[in-house]
């Protein structure tokens, strides 16, 4: 596998929920609670067998003294069954309940450690660009008659301050995918509503299904929606047929007319203002078709160039 990063959280937490189950499974407080439950059962009945007897010794007018001894003895075998049966060990749901907000912040962070060293990993093997302008040739587009029946507004309806795009090399040319630090954040939810839900059915035996049912499965719900969403969003680029394909749309390479790059700021205020980069595909009809949209300005960058000797056309940049 190219990336082992996806799978570095999945496997660490498939161990310590393995790890998490066996010690549960193998505590005593789990082993001894079914016996517990059937001496306590058993116990139950053997109570409620004497004090039937006893009541009805105690209804005698003229108990004998075999009579009067063994009432004070079922007094006592009652009182001493009593004292010395214990009760069926029940779960705390107050420290389940914090023991599932722990694990929610667990699995967030270590989650956040993953991406955060995927980042500076990928970060450390970029290599610098020599000269004064790193960005590739672009050119203005304003003699062009297409550009001038193009738009220009932005064609994506969202943005990133980081890299939420890749271009995939393949045996038939390059798709455009999803990036690992997506992935990682839809792994992020799924397992943020996945841990919890486990660990109420391997402590408190909960169903599976009541879980899924409650908001734990609501994040399981969104992480598997957004992945599934953004899968379904792939953009397969067949450098054997020249075509660009998109869903059910497809492109010939003769269509392309240019690459159209679209800077904008997105955010909130002060620091979290922050830049997206927007690269559609502008064709001889001025109708475009968006291919990247995120955060990433290196990965950006070369992704173009990549794509612009690829088609053989210009990139523009108003």
């Amino acid at each position: 596998m190219k990336n082992p990063f996806i799978i570095i959280p999945i496997i660490t937490i498939a161990i310590a929920l393995f790890s998490v189950g066996k010690q549960v499974a193998d505590s005593p407080l789990l082993n001894s609670n079914s016996a517990l439950t059937d001496l306590y059962s058993d116990n139950r009945k053997k109570i409620e067998e004497m004090q039937s007897e006893l009541a009805t010794l105690k209804n005698v007018k003229n108990p004998s003294e075999h009579q009067i001894w063994h009432m004070a003895h079922l007094e006592k075998s009652i009182a001493h069954i009593q004292k010395h049966t214990p009760a069926p060990t029940t779960v705390d749901p107050v420290l389940t309940g914090q023991f599932k907000n722990l694990s929610m912040i667990a699995t967030m962070m270590l989650f956040g450690v993953v991406g955060a060293a995927y980042h500076y990993a990928k970060k450390a093997k970029r290599q610098p660009i020599r000269g004064f302008n790193h960005k590739p040739n672009r050119t203005s587009p304003f003699n062009d008659p297409v550009a001038q029946n193009t738009h220009w507004q932005s064609a994506s309806t969202y943005a990133s301050n980081f890299p939420t795009q890749k271009l995939l090399q393949t045996p038939k040319g390059y798709k455009v995918v999803m990036s690992i630090e997506l992935l990682l954040i839809c792994q992020c939810l799924i397992f943020m509503g996945l841990v919890p839900i486990l660990i109420d059915h391997l402590i408190a035996g909960t169903r599976l299904l009541d879980g899924l049912s409650s908001g734990y499965g609501a994040l399981i719900l969104i992480g598997v929606a957004l992945w599934g969403g953004l899968a379904l969003n792939t953009i397969e680029i067949n450098t054997n047929e020249r075509t660009i394909k998109k869903g059910k749309q497809r492109y010939s390479f003769n269509q392309v007319h240019a690459l159209q790059v679209i800077t904008s700021l997105a955010g909130g205020r002060g620091h979290g203002i922050y830049k997206n980069y927007e690269l559609n595909l502008v064709f001889k009809d001025s109708e475009r078709l968006n291919l990247l949209n995120h955060g990433g300005e290196a990965e950006f960058e070369q992704q173009t160039e990549r794509l612009s000797k690829l088609l053989a056309v210009p990139v523009w940049e108003a």
